[in-house]
């Protein structure tokens, strides 16, 4: 049974149905293609850690001298 009323014609019937579980087996399904071959997800803002780190250490060496 649909929870949502997709289609709007004021019933919920076996087209909502169709509609609501095509929604959930897209949902559910082992997407492998969201995956990127050879890179991690968190390349951005392991670059900018990176950055910031080494900004940081830069600051401190300048104070020290």
């Amino acid at each position: 049974m649909a929870f949502y009323d997709w289609n709007r014609d004021g019933k919920k019937d076996m087209v909502d149905d169709y509609l609501e579980y095509n929604i959930y087996k897209e949902s559910t399904k082992d997407n492998d293609s969201s995956n990127y071959s050879g890179e991690s997800s968190g390349g951005c803002s392991s670059i900018f850690l990176i950055v910031l780190i080494a900004l940081f250490i830069l600051n401190l060496l300048k104070e020290c001298s």
